[in-house]
């Protein structure tokens, strides 16, 4: 019902003779106003450069770039499971780049090194190429992660990873303007 309301109000939105690409006195998290589906593109250019599912107890279980240097990235928003709540507020995470190395960042709400607890559930995106990248948090209420690990690494070559179910805790890249990336997953139980 939440999914058929949202595509309603956004069609009806459209429909009130909005551009194409979304009205333009509304800003970008509220054109993402969806609770599971694919968000993006995610990219430097201002009208994009922040998205996020918008929703709490949603969280990114797969994602997807095109574009030179994986530009443009989409994330999959997917409900967590029966049991498993998230606190609907959140945090971004540092913002990383492949100048720090093998950079990464994790949803850690209690600052770098406390602990993962928290699922990914948006981006925001800096630089040329979308190569600075801040994962957007939100901090675990009810359930536990578990079976955590890093996905496999992907860029616009392979175009797209899938998390097997798993949800995004944490991001890492690295190569040229943070071309190559991978994420943090983890199994989500009650």
């Amino acid at each position: 019902m939440n999914k058929f309301f949202y595509t309603f109000a956004f069609s009806a939105l459209l429909a009130c003779g909005a551009p194409e690409d979304g009205p333009s006195d509304v800003t970008v998290p509220e054109l993402a106003l969806i609770n599971t589906g694919e968000i993006g593109p995610i990219s430097e250019e201002a009208t994009y450069n922040t998205r996020g599912c918008n929703s709490p107890n949603v969280g990114v279980t797969a994602a997807k770039c095109n574009g030179g240097y994986c530009d443009n990235i989409y994330l999959q928003c997917t409900m967590t499971p029966e049991g498993v709540t998230t606190t609907g507020d959140g945090y971004y995470a540092r913002y990383i780049s492949e100048e720090d190395g093998l950079a990464g960042a994790l949803c850690e709400s209690q600052g770098t090194g406390t602990g993962v607890d928290g699922i990914v559930d948006g981006m925001r995106i800096a630089g040329k190429y979308a190569d600075n990248i801040g994962v957007h948090c939100s901090q675990i209420a009810t359930g536990r992660l578990t079976n955590c690990g890093w996905s496999e690494e992907f860029s616009e070559e392979q175009g797209y990873v899938n998390f097997q179910g798993r949800f995004a805790t944490g991001v890492r890249c690295k190569g040229k303007y943070c071309d190559v990336m991978s994420y943090y997953v983890c199994n989500l139980e009650p």
